[in-house]
């Protein structure tokens, strides 16, 4: 079995000691970046800034399982606090700061000269949105889901899209990845589908229909297969 690092719990040794700490990436800059307070001292986009500075940080690993031995699950600290308080003990460190950066890097930003957030994508719905909430324990110190998500109560699947679609003004897909082949097609390439990022299926008309082929092909060669139950039955009553 492929071992997925440390856990947290291994980091206890190191938790409350300050020579890690010595290495890090962001040891001299303010403290205000990583915990967004109110009124902001700084703009959006060194808020963002911020998180790619953590991302190459020597220290990381240390800096992530520290905060959650010390059940300290607020502001930034290598990864957001959202995602730090789904962490118990025996998490581990390198797969939750994985799924983390793969939520950030989905978000795709947009600023203005000045640094404003103009828009980003909702983890959730995957929409390109403009109206994101404040949240200083989550990237950028802004919710990563939009408004409509929340309000929803939709949450991030554990996988990640990769549709990558398009909406025009009005929010209607004009198109999207097929998740199966990995080409982009138009909306009339898919089939409707109410849950589906635009309303429509993830894979295309075309996979669907060669899935489908193959899936009754299967259940043809199963239809005269007896069941284990079956089986057992008639060897009782060979006895």
């Amino acid at each position: 079995m492929k071992r997925q690092g440390r856990r947290v719990y291994e980091f206890e040794a190191v938790a409350y000691s300050s020579e890690w700490f010595s290495r890090a990436a962001c040891t001299s800059l303010s403290t205000s970046l990583f915990f967004p307070s109110s009124p902001r001292q700084h703009s959006d986009f060194e808020y963002f800034e911020s998180h790619l500075i953590c991302l190459g940080c020597p220290v990381m690993e240390e800096c992530v399982a520290t905060s959650v031995i010390r059940d300290d699950d607020q502001g930034f600290m290598g990864i957001p606090g959202i995602y730090r308080q789904r962490m118990d003990l025996r998490s581990f460190v390198k797969k939750a700061i994985d799924r983390a950066f793969n939520e950030f890097n989905n978000l795709e930003p947009q600023f203005s000269r000045q640094g404003r957030l103009l828009s980003r994508r909702c983890i959730s719905c995957y929409r390109r949105v403009n109206k994101i909430p404040v949240n200083a324990n989550d990237w950028g110190g802004r919710q990563s889901r939009c408004a409509s998500c929340i309000n929803e109560n939709r949450t991030a699947g554990v996988r990640q899209s990769t549709a990558a679609p398009i909406y025009n003004e009005w929010g209607s897909l004009i198109s999207k990845v097929c998740s199966k082949c990995g080409q982009r097609k138009g909306l009339n390439g898919f089939s409707k589908r109410d849950k589906g990022i635009g309303g429509v299926k993830s894979w295309c008309k075309p996979c669907m229909v060669t899935y489908e082929k193959s899936w009754r092909e299967n259940k043809k060669k199963t239809e005269n297969l007896r069941t284990p139950d079956e089986i057992v039955q008639e060897q009782k009553a060979k006895r």
